[in-house]
């Protein structure tokens, strides 16, 4: 049954864990959607709008562009262009699984069907693979370079990303509507990369973009906690080998053995358990960060999490902008040395965006969601804001903006920040924003 009860205004208090074991107390973890309602004047009206207007929109400016038909064109076989930049196909799923949470929290039938048209749609693209592979860029455009192999390179391609991205909405749909065929595709392709990649005789491919690290802790979880749900399912499960795998990809990092060195742009200069700072394209190393820290929770890993230590106060301390922005430098949206902090910062909003999801201990979480939050959330209704260019000499943040798909990659992700509201903290119990359990 749920609960519920009006949302507090919280302190802002920075608190720097010290240790693995506090990062446990600290970090925020996650609570069932369907076990929290939220009923408040500030943040309600908001989130309203995120299902009633945003959504939609997004779903119709990919729609326009043709990043469903990619999809299409792989099922009939009929090859040509591809639509949209390599990162399409994880920006519809990355909208699958936001929207899903909206669908837990509110079911809206219309969405739901338009969601289980798209994925009709991506599951007849995959088996048309008999391996499971699916990336419509890749194979529309560089067929020979899967996974960013033989020439090619997953930094541009996000094969490895847009499968995380896959799996993640294949787990969160499944959550919300008990409906497996998203999921059947997820494992499909999970398969096929853990027999791929790994220690000698697999291959060593790690991601150039990162997500799949905890997209795959995710999908073990979901059959650790539900193993009668492998019946189900037309594909073998081998929960054992995702956790694995997400393991390798972490651990992987640095060792460049026959594949490509994406060097400290894609936090792979060294291996990140010997990382003492945070570096490179800033949204990809929330994203590793992010998964280190959901594996080290689930393997009870302590290097794991006190890496994400190291790595998180490096970052909070001396390259993190006051309002939460990350990513100093525009040529390669990535970190700048220490401090070094200009008025005009680039602060890509996906990199804000992801900190605040799954990276920052929860003390301090409540800073991302009220200065940078709620920025993203007065631009977000018609999903065109792209990138906060911190302005202090103006005293306030201007946007870029872009009228098509092409320039609406926070919205998948700011649509996730649903899930924010419904975590909780291990010494706290729940979080100052959230509804109660």
């Amino acid at each position: 049954m749920k609960q519920i009860f009006p949302i507090l205004l919280p302190c802002l208090a920075f608190v720097t864990a010290a240790s693995a074991g506090d990062l446990a107390q600290h970090s925020l973890q996650s609570v069932p959607i369907k076990q929290v309602a939220m009923e408040d004047r500030f943040w309600s009206p908001k989130l309203k709008v995120w299902q009633v207007v945003t959504i939609p929109d997004c779903l119709a400016k990919f729609e326009k562009d043709g990043a469903l038909t990619n999809f299409d064109k792989i099922r009939d076989g009929a090859g040509g262009e591809h639509f949209g930049p390599p990162w399409y196909d994880g920006l519809i799923y990355e909208m699958i699984r936001g929207a899903s949470d909206f669908l837990a929290e509110h079911p809206d039938a219309a969405l739901e069907a338009r969601l289980d048209g798209y994925i009709t749609r991506i599951a007849a693209a995959q088996a048309k693979d008999p391996d499971g592979y699916l990336n419509t860029y890749t194979q529309l455009k560089e067929p020979t370079h899967r996974w960013g192999q033989n020439g090619g390179k997953d930094v541009w391609q996000h094969d490895c990303y847009n499968a995380g991205a896959l799996i993640e909405a294949g787990v969160h749909y499944y959550r919300v509507t008990g409906k497996t065929q998203l999921l059947e595709v997820a494992v499909k392709l999970a398969n096929g990369m853990s027999d791929l990649m790994g220690p000698p005789p697999r291959k060593n491919i790690v991601p150039g973009h990162p997500l799949g690290e905890e997209a795959l802790v995710n999908l073990y979880l979901l059959f650790h906690e539900q193993p009668e749900l492998k019946s189900k399912l037309g594909a073998l499960v081998k929960e054992e080998d995702y956790l694995r795998l997400a393991q390798f990809w972490i651990e992987n990092r640095g060792h460049h053995e026959g594949r490509v060195d994406f060097g400290a742009y894609g936090q792979d200069e060294k291996p990140i358990l010997e990382c003492s700072t945070i570096e490179g394209h800033a949204v990809r190393a929330a994203l590793l960060c992010s998964g280190l820290i959901t594996a080290g929770n689930v393997n009870h890993r302590d290097d794991y999490l006190n890496t994400s230590l190291r790595l998180w106060n490096n970052m909070a301390n001396r390259r993190e902008y006051i309002t939460g922005g990350l990513g100093t430098m525009s040529g390669e949206e990535k970190f700048a040395p220490d401090y070094v902090l200009p008025n005009d910062g680039y602060l890509e909003t996906c990199a804000a965006l992801h900190k605040g999801l799954t990276l920052v201990p929860f003390d301090i979480a409540t800073h991302f969601v009220y200065d940078c939050g709620l920025a993203i959330e007065s631009t977000i209704a018609r999903s065109e804001l792209e990138i906060m260019v911190h302005a202090a000499v103006r005293r306030h943040s201007s946007a870029m903006h872009f009228p098509g798909a092409a320039g609406i990659c926070p919205s998948p992700h700011g649509i996730r920040l649903l899930n924010f509201f419904s975590a909780k903290s291990a010494k706290q119990g729940r979080s100052h924003l959230h509804p109660k359990q």
